[in-house]
């Protein structure tokens, strides 16, 4: 499930790509990748858990094996 990022306008996501899992970032103006952020193997499959923002601004969400968090970049 995506999440909505009001501070920087993105709606965030786990994806894949090419066979690793990812995290993905839409301009919610324009509905084009802003970024994404490979993240690894079948470890980060969020098995349809939404994704969260935390109180300092990191990505969280859930997978088979426990937590996944990585820290998303500025948008250009």
């Amino acid at each position: 499930m995506p999440v909505l990022s009001l501070d920087s306008n993105l709606v965030f996501t786990v994806g894949a790509r090419d066979g690793s899992w990812t995290v993905e970032a839409l301009d919610c103006e324009t509905g084009r990748s802003a970024y994404h952020l490979v993240v690894g193997d079948q470890l980060y499959n969020s098995a349809y858990a939404a994704i969260q923002i935390d109180e300092a601004g990191r990505l969280v969400w859930g997978t088979v094996w426990g937590r996944a968090r990585v820290t998303p970049r500025a948008a250009d």
